[in-house]
């Protein structure tokens, strides 16, 4: 499946098995996405690092960049209703709901 969706910057971002996966434009296509998706989760965590807040999810050690991709597309493909939102904020609500915080244990 094949996923295209608009970015803040209203440039096509296509995550998902792209139809010909080993052409260059593809593979450009899938960086970009991982990209963006990396981009927009690092940017979160720095700014609430910078703020000291607590991060609005955990994602555990191991986890993949490529995981983090299947994650956001598999979230957008869950939830239609949301596809109106800016990508941005789609990263965060998957990560939100994939891997939320737990509190510590006393």
């Amino acid at each position: 499946m094949t996923l295209t969706f608009m970015t803040a910057g209203m440039r096509s971002c296509h995550c998902g098995d792209a139809p010909n996966s080993t052409s260059p434009q593809s593979r450009f296509q899938q960086g970009e996405c991982f990209g963006y998706a990396i981009g927009a989760d690092d940017g979160v965590r720095t700014a609430f690092d910078i703020l000291n807040e607590a991060q609005p999810y955990c994602i555990p050690d191991g986890v993949t960049n490529g995981q983090i991709v299947r994650i956001l597309t598999k979230f957008i493909k869950d939830h239609p209703e949301k596809a109106h939102k800016q990508t941005r904020v789609l990263v965060i609500e998957s990560l939100m709901d994939a891997f939320p915080c737990r509190a510590k244990k006393k």
